[in-house]
């Protein structure tokens, strides 16, 4: 091929390639009006099918308590989940516990002192995604007016044919953290934390 017939061919061969380029960018926006990502759902938690339990150890057993009557919404977006963000509310009015003798310290003064501090609050802000259905969130929960951050380890089921959603978490604090240092030779430290709630469709 003569040097003529190269710079002929040449914008021709651009041209075709960028046109080529256009075609297949109208093609991905026309996919994307047609499939739109998932917008955001905004869910409540069901009071009556959510609640937290924990566990302590004591120097003969492993002693337990749970709290219901949560409340709060979670906003999940399964296209982009490192947005989640949820936020709840557990009335300490609702602290069932394994005996009379620790249900009344433990709402007592020295512990969730639940006539001046009548909830426990979390905000959750921050997902960082684990597997198909598992992920950790940090965020923060608020404990007898004193808030400091927390992990959770999170499970997220798929949602049901009605919308609704189970939400599974754990995580474990330091009850001296929020200045529940009463009976540390009858009480450990470390307190362990589980969360059952029923996500539903607002």
């Amino acid at each position: 091929m003569t040097g003529r017939g190269i710079s002929f061919a040449i914008p021709a061969v651009l041209a075709l390639a960028w046109a080529a380029a256009e075609a297949g960018l109208l093609a991905s926006l026309a996919d994307t009006e047609a499939n739109p990502a998932p917008a955001p759902i905004t869910y409540v938690f069901d009071a009556s099918s959510t609640d937290v339990r924990f566990f302590y150890r004591t120097p003969l057993s492993k002693g337990h308590g749970r709290f219901s009557g949560v409340t709060g919404t979670a906003i999940i977006d399964d296209s982009r989940p490192e947005a989640t963000f949820v936020e709840a509310s557990v009335p300490t009015a609702s602290l069932q516990a394994d005996s009379r003798l620790a249900m009344r310290a433990l709402r007592g003064p020295h512990f969730f002192s639940i006539t001046h501090h009548p909830h426990i609050n979390f905000r959750g802000t921050n997902l960082r995604v684990t597997g198909q259905t598992t992920a950790q969130m940090s965020g923060q929960i608020t404990v007898r007016g004193i808030t400091r951050s927390v992990l959770l380890d999170v499970h997220l089921a798929e949602p049901k044919p009605s919308g609704a959603r189970t939400l599974r978490a754990s995580t474990h604090i330091h009850r001296s953290d929020f200045e529940m240092t009463a009976y540390p030779k009858l009480i450990g430290e470390a307190v362990e934390i589980e969360i059952t709630a029923r996500l539903l469709p607002r």
